[in-house]
């Protein structure tokens, strides 16, 4: 038998059950109450059924145990000279009593022992403790409401409101009804500076979400003194701060002219100003309107200014943002305010749809983004600087200096710069009735909101000459991974230029720039962040493993959800020429390198990809099971129509049209229609009975597609052709308009065939004969 304080050994450890360290505690001072040393004798172990018999042991509450004073432990000196434990003799061993043990008989018949039951003696399972942390939370969050309820009522029992008396106004304001809202308030002056709600809301709280109430709110702030604006309500909300809340900027401009202290009245138990709420609730115009008159009242260079860029790049106001910093420079300089510059700067590395890098737009589309010219914001409480470069007045003074005096053509120059104003006016007017259509408005919103992104973060990046190692990694080494991840071109490449030792940053997880532009699939920062890092530099960063064992290889071996390419078939081939750009850009030794489990790149990436490749062999077969029907309905028409001859054969077997020009027309497209239908079907069967296999899906698969649908859409074309030939031979005498009417019409399903299909087939021809993924730049086009 052990003494008591030895330890248990592993197996004993595999023995015994998983019991609570309280239990665990109880039990050892039950063993040392049951194994106490007498004299020279060691006591038996208790008996069974005194065990079971014994009562309850009372534990300690689980807070109590935690506030337990320390235990005082023996000091080594006084451990090493206490007097040596007191063992029984060998022949007094040998010599005692035999221990009395329960017959067989009575052991057997003894009653069953009570165990604790298996869901209780058991620790809690995931589910279990996901449950009793829920309650937990439930609890906490109930009296946190109970908490606030009363916190209510005692602020709205400290208010006194006589909502009785004023619930007619209340019903009024509510209603609209603003001709009984100004006799109430006749009949009744007190409306004016007493609660109307219980919730401490005055008449001027309640119209300011109504801008058809702007005449009342007039007359009736002429009548109170400045002093009963400053009245808040319960949650501390002034009248100018409910109008900012609600976009009332004519409201607010009547608050702030009758009582300009408004501006400086902050949200109670906060630090927000009037401007801030307007910010908040992305009230634009408000906003503006507030900048230019807290101003006169508040420093905004300071913490109010930092704290009001915060919330206006978090609404996305991004044009008064730009202002607010054109203003005041020293908000976007990393010194002042650096809490604020590192959030901000955060916040425009997580959104890439503001960028023009994280914007889809399709042909059409782009190309009215890039032809339509960007306008100046107008706002009558802003004086915007006007752009450089762009504007009439700039090129009209800049012409308008040279004059037929002081140089030789100065008179052609005036005609030359009358012309040019002119033509760039009558682009704006052309504009400009585009722009009442919601499509191209949105097209001009989109390119001028990533104009201003684009120049706030050159404003908060500043000179490049400032950045070094230690301000970058404080400052830029987030933004600067967070934004390769993202995708976000604009944020990487203006990093780059401040500092572009970026490139060996690394993450938690052992990522690097180059390492996450893979793993997420971002081709242009791919593209850049490669061309910017030193050949040395970048191979030292990628022969290297992350956390979990993986090279560069690796991650691109794991698949990577997109929603940029359509089809699986597509994505599968996108995947494999990720995977071949970057075995082929670093090192070789990179394809035999295994990660944390063992696999090679090639073994991960077939192992990630094996469900891609099956819905890719889905979607491949549909397709080319649908167009090879349609295919092979074309050739039964066409060849059915090739010895049917329209207009009848004459007595010697030759048709009575042959000399005719539309005779040949259906000739020669019924030969045409037959051979691209025939060819079309072979493309389709072969990509039915292809092997599927990984690689088949980089060129060959593809391949076929394209040629299959190409020549789909000839058949039809061509079959439409021979319709309308045959039309035209067969009743053009009598109705000519008729023939060329119906005629026409057989364009309409190449027409609809080429509006459903042309898509895919750009995406399916770029993917498989486009430059891919790497596309060398040149160094002077690195920084744009």
């Amino acid at each position: 038998m052990k003494p008591i304080n030895d330890q248990t050994t592993e197996e004993d450890n595999q023995i015994m059950p998983v019991i609570d360290h309280h239990q665990a505690a109880a039990a050892q001072q039950f063993m040392q109450m049951n194994y106490q040393p007498a004299g020279d004798q060691i006591m038996p172990m208790i008996d069974h059924h005194q065990a079971a018999a014994a009562p309850p042991q009372q534990f300690m509450p689980p807070h109590q145990f935690m506030q337990r004073p320390p235990q005082q432990s023996m000091p080594p000196q006084q451990f090493m000279q206490r007097p040596p434990q007191q063992f029984m003799p060998p022949q007094q061993f040998m010599q005692r009593p035999p221990q009395q043990f329960m017959p067989p008989q009575q052991f057997m018949q003894r009653p069953p022992q009570q165990f604790m039951p298996p869901q209780q003696f058991m620790p809690m399972n995931d589910q279990a403790m996901a449950e009793q942390l829920m309650q937990m939370n439930e609890q906490m969050a109930r009296a946190i409401e109970e908490d606030q309820i009363r916190f209510m009522e005692s602020k709205i029992r400290a208010r006194n409101a006589d909502v009785a008396r004023y619930r007619p106004l209340y019903r009024s304001i509510r209603e609209k009804n603003w001709k009984a809202v100004e006799d109430f308030v006749n009949k009744d002056p007190d409306a004016l500076k007493d609660d109307i709600t219980e919730v401490g809301q005055n008449i001027f709280h309640l119209l300011c979400p109504f801008d058809e109430a702007i005449g009342l709110i007039e007359k009736f702030v002429s009548k109170v003194l400045p002093k009963s604006l400053e009245r808040v309500n319960i949650q501390g909300s002034t009248a100018l701060i409910t109008a900012a809340v609600s976009g009332n900027t004519k409201a607010a401009k009547v608050f702030v002219e009758k009582n300009h202290k408004l501006l400086t009245f902050k949200l109670e138990e906060s630090d927000l100003l009037p401007i801030h709420a307007a910010a908040y609730c992305s009230r634009k115009e408000t906003v503006e309107y507030l900048i230019s008159e807290t101003a006169k009242v508040e420093d905004l260079t300071g913490k109010s200014g930092a704290k009001l860029l915060k919330i206006l790049i978090k609404s996305n106001l991004f044009g008064t943002a730009l202002y607010l910093l054109k203003q005041y420079p020293e908000l976007a300089r990393d010194d002042q305010n650096r809490r604020y510059w590192r959030s901000n700067f955060d916040r425009l590395a997580r959104k890439p749809l503001i960028f023009a890098s994280g914007t889809r737009l399709g042909i059409w589309q782009s190309f009215i983004y890039h032809c339509i010219p960007l306008q100046e914001e107008k706002n009558p409480y802003l004086d915007l600087p006007k752009r450089v470069g762009g504007d009439i007045e700039k090129q009209t003074d800049k012409f308008g200096s040279c004059s037929a005096e002081s140089e030789p053509f100065g008179f052609l120059q005036q005609i030359i710069a009358t012309f040019g104003e002119l033509r760039h006016k009558l682009n704006i007017l052309f504009w400009n009735a585009l722009m009442q259509l919601a499509s191209i408005k949105h097209i001009h919103d989109k390119k001028q909101m990533h104009t201003q992104t684009l120049e706030i973060v050159r404003m908060m990046i500043g000179d490049y000459s400032n950045w070094n190692y230690v301000k970058a990694i404080t400052l830029l080494k987030e933004p600067a991974l967070i934004a390769t991840s993202m995708g976000i071109y604009e944020v990487v490449n203006e990093i780059l230029k401040a500092y572009n030792v970026s490139v060996s940053f690394v993450d938690h997880l052992g990522h690097t720039m180059l390492s996450l532009a893979v793993l997420n699939r971002q081709e242009k920062v791919f593209n850049l962040v490669y061309q910017v890092c030193d050949p040395m530099v970048r191979d030292q960063i990628t022969m290297g493993k992350n956390s979990l064992g993986f090279t560069i290889l690796h991650m691109a071996g794991i698949l990577a959800p997109s929603s940029e390419v359509p089809g699986a078939a597509l994505q599968m081939q996108r995947e494999l020429q990720w995977f071949k750009t970057v075995e082929d850009l670093f090192h070789p030794s990179l394809q035999g390198k295994h990660d944390g489990a063992g696999k090679t790149p090639r073994e991960l990436f077939s192992e990630t990809h094996n469900a891609l490749v099956e819905k890719g062999e889905k979607w491949m077969k549909d397709t080319a099971t649908s167009c090879s029907v349609v295919a092979a309905l074309i050739i039964t028409v066409v060849f059915t129509a090739a010895f049917t001859v329209p207009g009848g054969i004459d007595s010697r077997g030759r048709p009575i049209f042959l000399d005719e020009l539309s005779f040949k027309i259906f000739a020669i497209s019924v030969a045409l229609a037959l051979f691209s239908s025939t060819a079309s079907v072979q493309m389709f069967l072969g990509i039915l009975s292809s092997r599927y296999s990984e690689d088949d899906f980089l060129f060959s698969l593809p391949k076929k597609l394209i040629t299959g649908l190409v020549s789909l859409f000839f058949s039809i074309a061509s079959m439409m052709v021979a319709f309308a030939a045959t039309f035209y031979i067969v009743i053009s005498h009598p109705w000519r308009w008729v023939t060329f009417l119906i005629a026409s019409l057989g364009a309409v399903p190449v027409t609809l065939f080429a509006w459903m299909q042309f898509p895919l087939l750009v995406d399916i021809f770029k993917s498989t004969y486009g430059p891919g993924i790497y596309k060398p730049i040149e160094i002077k086009d690195v920084y744009m």
